[in-house]
């Protein structure tokens, strides 16, 4: 199955809209003939090389071109392709892909190496094609630069089920090798691809692969310990309401090695996500899908979850055991102080100590399916990020709620928890909302 050429017409595509029709005669037109009303390879290749990855460029062209005549496509074979991949049937679909990547003498196999790559090509034409969007410009240079190894990851990560097995487990992140190359079935492709359409429809975002990044100071030039991999990848793990913006919350390399300082910038912000930089340099953190506020108990819902970015990427969701999400507290005698995600008191998932600087992360964890995210229990921190994610809450006077002396400055708030004082002054109010 090729990119046949029909004698068909336009009219037997289906659009959802006029203005989709127009937007792909539009482009159609800009790299056709005049005349025939064909497009020839390469006009098409030229049009589309600074917008796609090489490898995926030929793949595209290689199945749109395979039976065309020498004047090139028309317009039914040019849009065919798009109709399908957004509008067509999954066995449809999976066909197109087959035929695209498929290297091996079996027309109904491919090798996993092939789909790797084949993948790898979308993901960096994704990135490619966008950057030059307002929501992936929003935040440049703020991300790290991306490598091989940073596409490699998340590659495996989007492919961990065909590559590894319905069998494989988050827990089983850290310690799963990339296993030997082998052919896949077609039938296997499309169960694959089936069940990622329905996480699809569960966690992720057709329209917001990458969030628009916000609240970072101006004269502040932060360097984020995400690129441009992690940061789709823990973007499209979030619920939908979270994903159109990030702002950004904390760094320790702007606010300082504080934990007063960090919780006066999380607390009360909504949803978030903590980002944590160990000294053997794993990256990790968590999802907390409630504002961080000083409890002595658990609080959040099954929204949240664990992450890894390095040494792997993975996602870690609840396992329904427990509801022990987010905890955070200072300054208590029987209680633990300070921050943590999932499992228990003294077997968190992770761990940040209210004396900054100390964590631990937990062998095994109750409320997530995670590994231990750091190679050693204990670890020391090299670096913390926090970013509030969605629209911000409403603040008291938003509400139309009168602020007392100490409202909003959490960061006072916490350094008097911490030092074992009472907040008296919650009690007075501004004389400006008094009713005297």
């Amino acid at each position: 199955m090729g990119g046949h050429e029909s004698k068909g017409s336009s009219g037997e595509l289906a659009f959802q809209s006029s203005e989709e029709k127009q937007s792909l005669q539009s482009s159609f037109a800009a790299v056709a003939s005049e005349v025939s009303w064909k497009c020839h390879r390469s006009n098409l290749e030229k049009h589309w090389l600074a917008k796609l990855d090489d490898g995926f460029l030929s793949l595209l062209l290689g199945f749109l071109y395979s039976e065309a005549s020498e004047e090139g496509i028309n317009f039914y074979t040019y849009a065919r392709l798009y109709n399908i991949f957004l509008k067509g049937d999954l066995a449809e679909q999976v066909e197109i892909i087959n035929t695209m990547i498929c290297k091996s003498s079996h027309a109904n196999k491919t090798r996993t190496t092939d789909l790797l790559e084949y993948v790898r090509s979308i993901v960096s034409s994704y990135i490619k094609a966008h950057r030059e969007m307002p929501k992936l410009q929003s935040w440049f240079p703020k991300l790290s630069d991306t490598n091989n190894d940073h596409f490699n990851r998340l590659v495996e990560y989007f492919t961990r089920d065909i590559i590894h097995g319905s069998s494989f487990h988050g827990k089983d992140t850290f310690s799963a090798e990339m296993p030997p190359s082998r052919d896949l079935e077609i039938e296997e492709v499309k169960n694959w691809l089936n069940k990622s359409s329905e996480e699809e429809e569960s966690y992720c975002s057709k329209n917001f692969l990458v969030p628009t990044c916000l609240s970072v100071p101006g004269h502040f030039q932060l360097k984020s310990v995400l690129d441009t991999t992690s940061l789709i990848m823990l973007n499209s793990a979030l619920p939908p309401e979270c994903r159109n913006e990030w702002h950004f919350l904390f760094s320790s390399s702007f606010h300082g090695e504080s934990f007063s300082k960090m919780l006066g910038c999380m607390i009360k912000k909504g949803p978030s996500i903590v980002i944590i930089v160990d000294s053997s340099g794993s990256v990790f953190g968590g999802f907390a899908s409630a504002s961080w506020e000083l409890c002595p108990k658990f609080y959040g819902d099954e929204r949240s979850f664990l992450f890894s970015v390095l040494p792997k990427m993975g996602i870690y969701r609840p396992t329904g055991y427990n509801d022990h999400f987010m905890y955070l507290n200072v300054q208590q005698q029987t209680l633990p102080n300070g921050l943590g995600m999932g499992g228990q008191f003294g077997y968190f998932g992770f761990w940040l100590e209210s004396e900054y600087g100390k964590g631990h992360s937990s062998k095994s964890c109750t409320t997530f399916d995670c590994p231990q995210l750091t190679p050693a229990t204990e670890f020391e921190i090299r670096h913390v990020e926090v970013w509030a994610v969605g629209k911000p809450p409403p603040t008291p006077q938003e509400l139309g709620e009168r602020s007392s002396v100490l409202e909003g400055n959490y960061e006072a708030k916490a350094l008097l928890s911490m030092a074992g004082k009472e907040e008296h002054s919650l009690g007075y109010r501004e004389k400006k909302d008094l009713d005297l």
